[in-house]
């Protein structure tokens, strides 16, 4: 059953950004997407995360953090796309450089992507 996505091939290893962050695998790297629309053929323009060896279920691959806030703090729209609200009240931002996104080698967990609606994740956060 097609979601209207198809896989890119692998990026370069030169379009890949490693991380830096202490708090996640020291395989894990972000990259350009290799998700494309189907209908269209174009790669889409955001980062996924990878890592360069297999996991299996339950391995760890990286901690969500950046700077803790009540829930009740308002966010910019940008802050927004990459808030993390847990159940305690408090929501986690990464901060955001000059292009308005996390930096992917310091925030690689910001770098996850929902699954589409009726589409199950690969990875999931747990508190």
């Amino acid at each position: 059953m097609s979601d209207g996505y198809e896989s890119a091939p692998e990026p370069d290893l030169e379009e890949t950004i490693p991380s830096l962050d202490p708090s996640s695998r020291r395989t894990l790297y972000t990259a350009r997407t290799r998700l494309r629309d189907e209908q269209t053929g174009e790669h889409f323009t955001f980062f996924g995360l990878y890592c360069t060896e297999d996991l299996n279920r339950g391995d760890f691959i990286a901690m969500y953090s950046g700077e803790w806030t009540h829930e009740d703090v308002p966010l910019t729209d940008e802050q927004t796309r990459y808030a993390l609200s847990i159940s305690a009240g408090l929501t986690v931002v990464p901060p955001l450089t000059a292009s308005g996104a996390p930096d992917p080698k310091l925030y690689p967990a910001s770098m996850s992507n929902e699954p589409r609606p009726g589409r199950h994740a690969n990875a999931m956060i747990v508190e």
